[in-house]
């Protein structure tokens, strides 16, 4: 550490001891916090950040959080920097109750995005208080760390727990977020003067209130949009609707994007995209360079998807001759999209990124806004893994079912032949259905998604027609090599493809007694299933 930085340290914890040397003996330590930590939020023009900060108090935030001692809070202060209020610095104060003073280690995190919006770092604390965790990035050298933070000899000590490519970031488990207040809101101050936050889970309750406030205001702000879809798209006549709506989170912002599609014809969509302005209480449309067109005819295809990790939506184009593809990301400045090609060749050889296709609901079902209210949506993941419940099998399928062990004596029958019988629910499900269902089973990768979606000439109708048997659980099947003499065992198969003639079970639970059946020979869907060829359906 230079020098200067520690003369810096040394005398802020001088003055801030004289400070508050003046205070009573009898005061609690939270009182003695208090009053420290208030001298610091009441100038944070006097705080040396390392760097050139963004003078706009209104800008400027902090958190109480515990990690290491349990004695006192740390306290966060975080400020945007002057070139860049996405990218921002984060100073770490500390409580010393031996000397009465608040310790400043004269060093500064990195957090936010730069100025594409790509993550440079972000903080969030261990659950059992043991450690900061500082996760940043280098998106030029694409990248990343994560170092566990504690406090000690007056300075920031690091141990580095992981380091590698961004694209091979480990999910962030055992933490807790972080939730920075406004300095103009002391709540969260006085509440712990008044020991009403001893504790990192009583400050994350705390927090979590003040965010259902917001989340309240995005909701109305939201569902004023999607009750009047037909009113954004007066720039486009050829939008007759239906209309459909997402949500997606873009570039660490709280409260997630909106998007809205509008059908345009059969086979193709326009999509808005809208955020919250807190300040406003309202709800803005984010201009795009380009339309935001979606659609899987029989000429190009567009897609649109959101990157897991919120570095913004992808545009991709795909030939539907070719395959030669275009990827453009789109990433948040200001209130505008700005993009950039990230790749272009063919479709199958293209890099894997972490993301996801956005599901659009009807705007008539408010499932998705309720369920953001109620605090059910807080990563990109959870809004993907939420979405899975309406793309699985019909809802009326529990209904149908019945016992596991049928009393029908053809099963019985078929059983002690030494027949395999397979449980489970019969669905009629498209291509972009199937592919997206084995695509949630871990079966196939974003690129033979979209791979398959070229082979089977998805349009209007969005592809074939298939009939599956979705099996109650994983079961070993014994089939015919397709094209080859012999039988072969695949353990763990999750879906069985039936005859057109399964039409008449469609949405029933059903015992499938398997006289014939052989494994694919062509690349094909259902992928890595078997086909049954003569099977007999019995719904129970």
């Amino acid at each position: 550490m230079r020098s200067g930085i520690k003369l810096i340290a040394f005398i802020t914890a001088i003055m801030l001891s004289i400070s508050m040397a003046g205070c009573s003996g009898n005061e609690t330590v939270q009182t003695r916090v208090y009053h420290g930590y208030k001298k610091i939020l009441e100038k944070p023009n006097q705080i040396d950040f390392g760097g050139e900060i963004d003078p706009d108090k209104g800008k400027i935030s902090y958190e109480l959080v515990y990690f290491g001692s349990e004695e006192a809070p740390k306290l966060l202060v975080m400020a945007p920097t002057r070139q860049n209020v996405k990218t921002k610095l984060v100073k770490v104060y500390s409580f010393d109750a031996t000397s009465n003073t608040i310790v400043d280690p004269g060093e500064s995190l990195v957090v936010g995005r730069d100025e594409d919006g790509r993550q440079l770092g972000a903080i969030s604390v261990k659950n059992d208080s043991s450690a900061l965790v500082y996760r940043s990035s280098s998106p030029k050298e694409e990248s990343a760390s994560t170092e566990l933070i504690t406090f000690g000899d007056g300075k920031l000590q690091k141990d580095l727990e992981w380091s590698g490519k961004i694209s091979e970031t480990p999910k962030a488990t055992e933490e807790q977020q972080l939730g920075f207040s406004q300095l103009t809101d002391d709540q969260k101050l006085v509440k712990y003067s008044k020991n009403e936050l001893p504790t990192n889970t009583e400050i994350a309750a705390f927090n979590d209130g003040q965010l259902k406030e917001i989340r309240a205001k995005a909701h109305q702000a939201y569902s004023g949009v999607i009750k009047n879809p037909a009113d954004y798209f007066s720039d486009n006549d050829t939008v007759k609707g239906p209309f459909k709506y997402s949500l997606v989170y873009l570039n660490g912002l709280d409260v997630p994007a909106l998007l809205l599609s509008g059908q345009m014809d059969a086979s193709s969509e326009d999509n808005k995209v809208f955020l919250f302005d807190e300040e406003a209480d309202k709800a803005f449309e984010v201009k795009s360079p380009e339309q935001l067109s979606t659609g899987v005819g029989a000429g190009p295809r567009y897609f649109l998807e959101a990157f897991l990790n919120e570095d913004g939506l992808v545009h991709v184009y795909i030939s539907g001759g070719t395959g030669e593809s275009i990827f453009k990301r789109l990433f948040l400045s200001g209130s505008e999209f700005k993009e950039e090609t990230i790749w272009e060749g063919r479709i199958d050889s293209k890099p894997e990124w972490k993301t996801f296709a956005p599901f659009f609901l009807d705007v008539s079902s408010a499932d998705f806004l309720d369920a953001y209210i109620e605090g059910k949506l807080p990563t990109n993941e959870a809004i993907d893994d939420f979405a899975a419940q309406f793309k699985d099998e019909p809802r009326q399928e529990e209904q149908q079912k019945k016992s596991p062990n049928p009393t029908d004596s053809r099963v019985s029958n078929a059983k002690a032949a030494g027949k395999t019988v397979i449980s489970g629910t019969v669905l009629q499900m498209n291509t972009v259905e199937l592919v997206d269902l084995q695509l949630r089973q871990g079966v196939l990768s974003e690129t033979e998604k979209q791979t398959f979606y070229m082979q089977d000439n998805v349009g209007s109708g969005n592809g074939q027609t298939y009939y599956v048997l979705k099996l109650d659980q994983p079961q070993d099947i014994t089939c015919h090599n397709g094209g080859d003499p012999g039988d072969r065992t695949e353990s763990g198969r999750t879906l069985l493809s039936l005859p057109d003639d399964a039409a008449n079970y469609v949405g029933k639970h059903a015992h499938v007694i398997i006289n014939q059946c052989y494994w694919q020979s062509d690349v094909s869907l259902p992928y890595l299933e078997p086909r049954g060829h003569e099977v007999e359906i019995i719904p129970g």
